[in-house]
């Protein structure tokens, strides 16, 4: 694999051009699998910066702390070759969380621009070799707003008492929206990314209707930001988002779709419909690299190259992130076709 990372190719991929070969692109790495590719722990932004450098990815992901949310958690011993480490595992509340009425919602610990964590973003700033970049993931926006009322009683209170939602979502989506302009005008940052979860295998989590009533005009106000500072946004949610497609692409101004969840769209399909106007990233099943073989995978990386690829504006990567339960080989077989076969013209 190559270990000098050249962000323009990055860029000419996300704007749906054909750069020299196609890039890799994942939203998150677990730290369990940076380790056992590295073959030594994560200790240290430093070393972040070699797992994504030694692993081929022309950038490094870095998350922006916005508000907090109380999701569930857990945590779960792990064993590995250098000992025990424990998994944190976060999920969402799905019937009442913390925020469910205007008493909550005034006693509720909001924070402001002026308490956002950048530190993650800051301490890059020395540490990125030559052509290297930072892609600033933020979020979430629309997930985080569910997230924060539970699914439960924000399904209710869209029909109960829209104005309680209203000004949740005022509440975080303005603060994603000032997050955004800081990361877009930090020059080491050269891309921004939205992890939102709006739709499940079948459809929207709501309505189109209540999405584009709630959540897509702070998703214009942040893709104004990004055009302001010509900086691509990168647009994640899981699940099928055909519905809401073409306003992320013509109302929020996406740069690319991810992850392209293979049981929720078929990327053929995508590709054929918006692949001139948005980039694709992703499509790896993660079931695959879980539980399949190193073959499987090789041949599955292949298949995208082949029928994906052609055309450019594709990135290839897994169908969500790479989880702790990955195994090593399966992500190697990913990475590994990809520096083989992955070179434009051919891609196959």
């Amino acid at each position: 694999m190559r270990k000098t990372p050249d962000f323009g190719r990055f860029l000419t991929a996300l704007r749906r051009g054909t750069p020299d070969r196609v890039p890799p692109c994942e939203l998150s790495v677990d730290t369990e699998v940076k380790e056992l590719f590295l073959g030594r722990s994560i200790a240290s932004p430093r070393d972040d910066v070699e797992f994504w450098l030694r692993a081929s990815y022309d950038y490094i992901i870095v998350s922006t702390k916005g508000q907090p949310i109380p999701d569930e958690v857990s945590q779960e011993a792990l064993a590995y070759p250098a000992g025990q480490r424990v998994h944190e595992h976060r999920w969402a509340v799905s019937g009442q969380g913390a925020v469910t009425s205007w008493q909550t919602f005034a006693s509720y610990p909001w924070i402001t621009a002026a308490q956002v964590d950048y530190r993650a973003v800051d301490d890059l700033r020395s540490l990125l070799p030559d052509g290297m970049m930072a892609v600033a993931n933020q979020g979430p926006l629309y997930s985080g707003v569910w997230r924060l009322m539970g699914m439960e009683a924000f399904s209710l209170a869209l029909v109960d008492n829209p104005e309680l939602g209203a000004a949740v979502y005022r509440q975080v989506g303005e603060l994603s929206v000032q997050i955004a302009e800081t990361n877009a005008q930090t020059e080491w940052v050269g891309a921004l990314w939205l992890g939102d979860d709006i739709a499940y295998d079948k459809t929207l989590l709501t309505s189109p209707a209540i999405f584009r009533r709630y959540a897509l005009p702070y998703y214009q106000r942040i893709g104004e930001v990004c055009r302001k500072y010509n900086k691509p946004l990168i647009y994640h949610s899981d699940g099928n988002v055909l519905p809401v497609l073409e306003d992320l692409i013509e109302e929020a101004g996406i740069a690319a779709l991810h992850p392209i969840e293979p049981k929720a769209m078929d990327i053929r399909q995508v590709k054929r419909e918006y692949g001139q106007r948005v980039a694709l990233i992703g499509n790896v099943d993660v079931d695959l690299l879980s539980r399949g073989t190193p073959d499987a995978v090789a041949a599955r990386t292949r298949e995208l190259l082949r029928e994906i690829a052609p055309g450019g504006g594709y990135l290839l990567g897994s169908s969500n992130s790479i989880p702790y339960y990955v195994p090593l080989a399966n992500y190697r077989a990913m990475l590994d076709t990809l520096a083989r076969f992955g070179e434009y013209p051919s891609c196959a």
